[in-house]
């Protein structure tokens, strides 16, 4: 009867306004709502993702989160929707990364704890001017614990070792996510029947095409502005599994596989 009696919606609202304030309320409902918005939980992860690459500027990735948080507030939101948000938005993004590669929850747990503490100095501006005064800045502990986390016990795939030879696997959960769009499944498989058509010119058509089709991939999983190396890995990822999932003979999914990586790492293929 009790508990009965506290699960109705009306005393509950007002126990949670006596302990919060109306206003916190309002806030913490918002930011819930917009952590919920796809396109913000795509950039979260993004730049979640991104920040675990050397050299990548967080205060600058933030910002655009921020501008576009912005899209989605009200002008009459309270002041606290949006770091609300920005936080509801940092730890779905971390956590469902370690779901999805199994981490244990204390090290999800500790992650998440040294992403607050890298956005919060991103936003205080200190990253920038770390940037702007030309010192090398070493990875962050979040970059590091997730680095450390992602480093893989085998190959899933075959050339792995070539795609990420630093023992990593940065890309591979968020790239079989992409295996069934739409826009890319067309952008792959056109190169391949471009290659068909046009023996003669079949490789520079079948890197054309791959080489789009991965970067397209890539963009969508990581800020434009990380390192080339690692938008580059990260296009090679999508295209080993692309050609991994292909129903044909293993013959030939290997060599897709092999041509997919040799046109997202610009190399020369056989």
């Amino acid at each position: 009867m009790r508990a009965a009696f506290w699960n109705q919606p009306a005393v509950a609202a007002r126990f949670a306004a006596r302990r919060y304030g109306d206003d916190e309320l309002s806030a913490l409902g918002r930011a819930r709502a917009l952590a919920a918005a796809p396109e913000l939980r795509a950039a979260a992860a993004r730049l979640a993702l991104s920040a675990a690459h050397a050299g990548f500027d967080l205060a600058a990735g933030l910002g655009r989160l921020r501008a576009l948080l912005g899209k989605y507030l009200a002008y009459d939101d309270p002041t606290a929707t949006r770091p609300l948000a920005e936080r509801l938005l940092g730890e779905w993004a971390v956590s469902q990364v370690g779901h999805a590669y199994g981490w244990p929850y204390e090290d999800v747990a500790r992650l998440h704890a040294l992403w607050v503490a890298a956005v919060a100095q991103a936003g205080d501006g200190l990253l920038s001017a770390i940037t702007i005064a030309g010192a090398a800045e070493p990875p962050s502990p979040y970059a590091q614990q997730y680095r450390q986390l992602a480093r893989r016990g085998h190959d899933p795939f075959p050339l792995c070792s070539r795609v990420c030879p630093d023992g990593l696997c940065l890309y591979r959960y968020q790239m079989a996510a992409l295996l069934g769009d739409a826009a890319l499944d067309r952008a792959y498989h056109h190169g391949r029947a471009q290659a068909q058509r046009s023996p003669a010119t079949a490789h520079a058509a079948w890197a054309t095409e791959l080489r789009h089709a991965g970067r397209d991939a890539a963009h969508l999983i990581l800020e434009d502005d990380v390192a080339e190396a690692g938008r580059q890995r990260a296009a090679a990822c999508f295209l080993v599994q692309k050609g991994d999932a292909l129903p044909t003979s293993r013959r030939v999914r290997q060599r897709e596989m092999k041509r997919g990586v040799n046109a997202a790492l610009e190399e020369d293929s056989p």
